[in-house]
């Protein structure tokens, strides 16, 4: 049986007023360009997981 999938994996997109992406629940833009939009998201990965990594510890 095949459901619904909801991706679990933050991914970008562009609207209409620029590049976002999706992490965590919460949409993050507008971006102007691609790279800044995928540096952003690349850092808040980087501090969640750090922040779990203290949480761990």
């Amino acid at each position: 049986m095949r459901g619904v999938y909801k991706s679990q994996h933050p991914f970008v997109w562009f609207e209409e007023s620029g590049w976002w992406f999706k992490v965590f629940g919460e949409c993050f833009g507008p971006y102007p360009e691609l790279p800044e939009a995928r540096y952003n998201l690349l850092v808040i990965q980087g501090l969640s997981q750090q922040l779990r990594q203290a949480i761990a510890k």
